[in-house]
């Protein structure tokens, strides 16, 4: 059996959990036995593996040359699909994102994964909400078979959209690291006594909310800092950094992936405060390196973390500074906590998720 994937999210994401699902998918189903093919000859995207001249443009000094690079190889890729889909020389089509474009040329059955239900339920933090949903739902009901990566996210799909659940497969994801070391380069970089926020820090994420719990703690204790990865601090929120007088205890670091599992491993605990989340990686890495892990307890996040994490109401500062005081200042916790998110983290892999995806494909021939 022979799958063509699509260049769509490789063409325009750099770093990310959908790029990296992708990955790992084409990655594992070759173990299953299942021809993987998928044609993106621009890249700069950190996990696939075969693209060429990814640097070319993405790191010239030149806005106007990256923003005429990310066109061209927008425009090298989508040809290279577009050819691939009409060689028609494959079994099962998966696109990697909710474009339709492919739709005109593809003569098999294609099976569409749906990441998340973020622009439907937070559409006033999308500028491009009703153009996703009205993509995401249209193919929606024209797939052969969805993927929804938890059953939370099955669940909003049957309720949003009245899609049947026999056409909704649960596959979950999983999680890796470049290395499972400690990175030597990166270790001394990072305070002695963090608590660790990793991703965007916009929108329903709920930075926010979290900074807001955290700054009493931060005033309370100087010793302790806060890291974050993800883009770097705006003005706004330096500026409100020094206005709290905690401007040198909060950390904005950029991360390779060979130093993630060093991030993680040296943080006093882990918090995802996030609204909503279609299944959570940074979950099961907080697992991986053995960080304590606080989440919200919302969508996805208790489905993945179950019994190994500490959870609070993402909504309620109070009880988000009430769950991180208590892993704060009891040390057996943390490593109850620890040990909770080393079996826990046990039960997902990725070969799992190409075993099932592979079934999947199998009930559409």
């Amino acid at each position: 059996m022979k799958v063509l994937f699509d260049d769509q999210i490789f063409s325009w994401q750099t770093y990310g959990g959908i790029s990296r699902y992708i990955a790992e998918l084409i990655a594992g189903l070759e173990l299953e036995g299942v021809e993987a093919e998928c044609h993106v000859p621009l890249s700069d995207n950190a996990y696939y593996q075969g693209a060429w001249a990814s640097h070319l443009f993405h790191d010239s000094s030149s806005n106007a040359l990256k923003r005429a690079g990310k066109l061209l190889s927008l425009t090298v890729n989508r040809s290279a699909s577009c050819y691939s889909l009409l060689r028609n020389q494959f079994d099962v089509f998966h696109p990697t994102y909710y474009n339709p474009y492919f739709l005109a040329p593809l003569r098999k059955p294609f099976v569409l994964t749906v990441y998340d239900m973020i622009h439907e339920l937070f559409p006033e933090y999308f500028w491009d909400a009703k153009l996703v949903t009205g993509m995401k739902q249209f193919l929606c009901k024209k797939a052969h078979h969805i993927i929804a990566i938890s059953e939370s996210t099955k669940q909003d799909l049957i309720r949003l959209y009245n899609l049947p659940p026999e056409k909704i497969k649960v596959v979950h994801l999983a999680a890796t690291f470049a290395t499972s070391t400690i990175d030597d380069e990166m270790a001394p970089q990072l305070p002695e006594n963090y608590v660790l926020f990793v991703g965007s820090r916009s929108g329903y994420k709920n930075f926010d909310t979290f900074l807001r719990a955290m700054t009493p703690l931060l005033q309370e204790e100087q010793t302790l800092h806060v890291v974050c990865t993800g883009q770097a601090f705006s003005k706004a929120e330096t500026e409100l950094f020094y206005e709290k007088g905690i401007a040198s205890q909060m950390h904005q670091i950029f991360v390779q992936e060979k130093s993630f599992y060093t991030i993680y491993h040296h943080a006093k605990f882990f918090v995802f405060p996030s609204y909503y989340e279609g299944f959570g990686i940074p979950v099961l890495e907080a697992f991986l390196a053995e960080c304590p892990t606080l989440l919200s307890q919302t969508s996805s996040l208790p489905e993945v973390g179950g019994e190994a994490a500490l959870y609070f109401d993402p909504y309620s500062e109070k009880q988000m500074r009430e769950q991180i005081q208590k892993v704060l200042h009891d040390a057996a916790l943390r490593q109850r906590l620890r040990m909770a998110g080393k079996e826990r983290v046990s039960e997902f892999s990725w070969q799992k998720t190409a075993s099932k995806t592979a079934q999947v494909y199998l009930s559409c021939l």
